[in-house]
């Protein structure tokens, strides 16, 4: 499989797989009207919960991640620059999603 075919389809398979994750976090988001801090922790201290947020936050990162990498392929010419923007996408996209995963962690585990 040459790398544009992988590219499309990780972007297909985080955008199905993102689907029913953000439909559980909506409707559960929803559900927290009025929740205190206390609620909120002790609801995502249960580990489905926080697996779920966890993978919702890798996928949503990895999407978001290949779309700014069709972009830039697309619209940026220069390959220096390319290379450059490239890399710094994929940096910014590693270091949030680590920063998301660390929070829900922490949150989670009542650190």
């Amino acid at each position: 499989m040459n790398e544009g075919t992988h590219h499309w389809l990780h972007q297909r398979i985080t955008a199905i797989v993102n689907l029913p994750l953000m439909l559980w976090l909506v409707w559960s988001v929803a559900r927290m009207t009025g929740w205190s801090h206390a609620e909120f922790t002790g609801w995502l201290a249960v580990p489905l919960h926080a697996g779920l947020m966890i993978l919702a936050v890798l996928s949503v990162f990895y999407h978001a991640a290949l779309g700014a990498q069709v972009i830039i392929d697309d619209y940026v010419h220069n390959e220096t620059c390319k290379k450059i923007k490239l890399a710094g996408v994929k940096l910014f996209f590693i270091a949030a999603a680590a920063a998301c995963i660390f929070s829900v962690l922490k949150i989670s585990t009542g650190g």
